[in-house]
């Protein structure tokens, strides 16, 4: 009695197709060279904060120095606030919705993160200006009037700020790092940099008048 083979069977140990191999490669390869740039870039905001604060400290006095420190770090935590909490939400919708292919949701999804903290930034920044000296009265005990003039500056870039980090969330979402490096690792400490050395100078030319 003889057996005749089966044909058409698939193998029991089917070797995985080759494009998604590669699809897997290149998968690995874009978080590798994503977190080597982020990484490069957290060192290159790293050092910008330490140029920062030397600038601050060595062009500027006791009180100018405290105030703009102090105003730098209100502007960070109200600007927290202001993002109501949307970057979590915004890597991961946009990444789950990029995973299942429904791309036509990503557009509400957007839509609904963006539009709160739009209303929201514009909200707090304009009570920032507005109110900015009496949050010096509480928060400085010296050189209030210095600390106010700071808030009111900051006060402008807040809704920026607010949407920027909502946006910089969403492409990270969708699996690019190239925005948060440039933008976020590089080109902001950029300008504190040269927002710290503009406040340094004014403050020598109005010293050198005085």
């Amino acid at each position: 009695m003889t057996h005749t083979p089966v044909t058409g069977a698939p193998p029991r140990h089917a070797a995985a197709p080759a494009e998604d191999l590669t699809a897997d490669d290149a998968g690995i390869r874009g978080v590798a060279r994503g977190g080597l740039a982020n990484l490069i870039g957290a060192a290159f905001a790293g050092l910008s904060g330490f140029i920062v604060a030397w600038i601050v400290t060595h062009a500027l006095g006791t009180d100018q120095a405290g105030a703009f420190f102090a105003s730098t770090a209100a502007f960070v935590l109200i600007g927290t606030v202001a993002k109501l909490g949307t970057q979590t939400s915004l890597v991961y919708f946009p990444a789950r919705l990029r995973a299942i292919g429904n791309v036509a949701a990503l557009r509400r999804c957007l839509r609904a993160a963006f539009l709160p903290v739009t209303v929201a930034s514009l909200v707090i920044g304009v009570a920032m200006w507005v109110f900015a000296s009496e949050i010096a009265d509480v928060a400085a005990r010296n050189g209030q009037a210095e600390y106010a003039h700071q808030l009111r500056i900051l006060a402008f870039f807040l809704p920026a700020s607010a949407l920027s980090d909502a946006l910089l969330a969403g492409t990270r979402g969708w699996r690019a790092m190239r925005p948060t490096v440039m933008l976020d690792r590089i080109l902001r400490p950029t300008l504190q940099s040269a927002y710290s050395r503009s406040c340094s100078a004014s403050t020598s030319r109005h010293r050198q008048r005085s």
